[in-house]
Parts: C-alpha cells; structure tokens; sequence
C-alpha cells in the first residue's frame, strides 16, 4: 500500500505526517458511511456529508501524526492544517468525484 509522508509545522518544530492510499473496499466503506439517504416524496434524495467524510477520510488516511490520531484529534487541528492534510489525502485517494469525471 502507498504511502505519502507530508512535511508540517507542528508546535513551531518540523514534523511529518505519513499518509496511507486507500484499498478500493475502504474508500467505497467511507463514502458509504457519509452519505445520507432520505425520501423525498416518492424519490430518494442521497446527499453526501462533507464534514463527515473529511474526519473519517483524515481517520482512517493518516498512519502516523504528532498529534492524536482520533476524532478529537482531528478535530482539533487549525483549520488551514486539516484542510492541507485532507487535500493530500484526496489526490492520493480520488475521494471527491470531480476527478473521476474528468
């Protein structure tokens, strides 16, 4: 399986996140796990929660941290720092599907 280490600033000192890539079976598990189905009417109406698959993307992405690797973890990175990780963690999984279709 590959892996992607990441070079960050934690706590003023250099540290590393090392990433993971995905099996097929787990990326497919995530996105079910975020998505939501409800009837509107007589139609199913699926919606995709992003909060939920950019924490359990980051849970079950990162192998290595200097933080916490739990929801709380994860919950409480900066804002620019989680979105940095989620972004390398999307183009070494293709989780969002504009890739696909492109």
């Amino acid at each position: 399986m590959e892996t992607k280490e990441i070079e960050i600033q934690w706590n003023g000192s250099p540290a590393q996140v090392k990433l993971k890539q995905f099996t097929y079976g787990i990326r497919n598990e995530l996105l079910e796990q975020c998505t939501e189905t409800t009837v509107v009417g007589d139609k199913p109406h699926v919606q995709l929660n992003v909060r939920k698959l950019k924490e359990f993307a980051l849970l079950k992405g990162i192998a290595e941290a200097p933080f916490e690797i739990n929801i709380k973890g994860i919950r409480e990175l900066s804002v620019t720092m989680g979105d940095m990780l989620y972004k390398e963690l999307d183009e070494l999984n293709t989780l969002t599907s504009e890739k696909e279709e492109s």
